[in-house]
């Protein structure tokens, strides 16, 4: 009745007052929704810069859209700079002192900067997007997943035409594969999908190679388990089943530990003795299957030896002069990396080391671990190990009543970093610096 009388009642100042809280609640929606649109392509752009691809994906161009997107919008929604935020950047500029006074003999600025930048970008982007970031993340991981199965089946069925596409798609555009350290036909990357020539069995859907795609649904899989009260759903299954086609030996040890966390987490809630003990059962059950796998199964036992020998050559002297060598692979980089800071232990060798630069430029790291401390010493490991575990407290209280153990977040991000070089980029960022933007 009082609507009716409003209505028939235009000055009727109750009635101005609820129009322009109307007016105004749906101006906020029309910002929210907009905003939303905003932190989707942001939220795009970062999972396309984790792809390393193509020549797009791996560009200064895309990443600095990317943060130039992010700081107009941050300044646009006024929110304010953290003391954290702050104390941050006072920290990466004294280690940036230590290198340039004590560590580096060249000191590259702009490679410097654009760290910082990076690293500043991360932080204003998780205060800007918040939840919108998870949803965007899990939709953006679930359609990569679903977009790969016609072209991984493509793929095994059929390889020559699926490789005859993507050889007429790089006639088209060969500056595709520009920035790729190998220079053989061994992926092809066609924008959507990477064709896997020598090992056609793999699925790399949109990523560089399957276990680069394997780290990113894992990673999609966690945040989704943890918003999900560590509940598996049809979407949750989808991505366990397009990690299951990668043959990622990374992959699957990451999904043992995804799966491990979110079986962990179930144990503490409402357990009967009963329960735990078939909980319990059931994680013993799936560390031997997981064992037994790795232990009986070709593929992987196979690519373990291998890499293990290499190690053994590696020890020695490495023949440089080889041109057939490139890969350093993720025990090769391992020993580099480590002998590298062998006289400069605390702080690393720098991010602009012209002679270890001038030495490797031609080589393939593809340990991202031993990568980041052989940047950044002691000091940088110290900071992973604590950043994430922060960080992945910070997002179990944020995301889920229930959650705990996130020491599991950090073992995610030391495995998957093991075997690629992606600490330094935005998605895994996040995984760093969580706990600052939101402090």
């Amino acid at each position: 009745m009082q609507k009716n009388h409003d209505r028939q009642c235009p000055w009727n100042l109750e009635s101005i007052t609820t129009q322009k809280s109307s007016d105004a609640s749906f101006g906020k929606t029309k910002y929210d929704r907009s905003a939303s649109y905003a932190i989707f392509a942001l939220t795009f752009l970062l999972c396309y810069i984790a792809t390393r691809a193509n020549a797009i994906a791996l560009s200064d161009q895309l990443a600095g859209v990317f943060m130039i997107s992010t700081f107009l919008l941050f300044i646009k929604k006024g929110i304010p700079i953290t003391r954290s935020t702050w104390l941050f950047i006072v920290g990466m500029l004294i280690l940036f002192a230590e290198n340039f006074f004590f560590t580096v003999t060249t000191f590259d600025f702009k490679i410097y900067l654009k760290l910082l930048a990076l690293c500043v970008a991360v932080i204003f982007f998780i205060q800007i997007s918040k939840e919108h970031f998870y949803n965007a993340l899990f939709r953006i991981a679930a359609a990569l997943c679903i977009l790969s199965i016609p072209f991984y089946c493509w793929q095994i069925i059929h390889p020559p035409s699926l490789i005859a596409l993507a050889q007429s798609i790089h006639h088209i555009t060969p500056w595709l594969d520009t920035g790729r350290i190998h220079q053989d036909v061994d992926s092809l990357n066609i924008f959507i999908y990477t064709v896997e020539v020598t090992e056609n069995f793999r699925n790399s859907g949109m990523f560089w190679e399957p276990g680069g795609f394997a780290s990113f649904i894992n990673i999609a899989l966690t945040l989704h388990l943890m918003r999900n009260k560590f509940v598996f759903d049809k979407q949750a299954l989808l991505l366990v089943g397009t990690i299951l086609t990668t043959f990622s030996t990374t992959g699957y040890v990451v999904l043992f530990l995804v799966l491990l966390f979110s079986v962990t987490n179930r144990m503490v809630r409402n357990t009967t003795p009963a329960l735990a003990g078939i909980r319990i059962f059931s994680i013993l059950l799936l560390i031997g299957f997981f064992s037994y796998v790795f232990i009986a199964a070709p593929i992987f036992r196979d690519k373990i030896d291998s890499q293990l020998s290499a190690q053994q050559i590696l020890i020695g002297d490495i023949d440089f002069n080889n041109e057939n060598f490139k890969s350093l692979g993720r025990f090769g980089s391992l020993i580099v990396d480590l002998r590298s800071i062998k006289d400069k232990p605390i702080f690393g060798r720098g991010y602009s080391d012209s002679e270890f630069k001038q030495q490797f430029e031609n080589y393939n790291f593809t340990n991202g671990l031993t990568s980041f401390i052989g940047h950044f010493g002691l000091v940088g490991f110290i900071w992973l190990i604590y950043s994430t575990y922060a960080s992945g407290s910070t997002l179990l209280r944020q995301q889920t009543p229930v959650g705990r153990f996130p020491i599991f977040i950090t073992l995610i991000v030391l495995t998957i970093s093991f075997s690629n070089p992606i600490l330094l980029t935005p998605l895994i960022l996040i995984f760093q610096l969580h706990f600052i933007a939101q402090s």
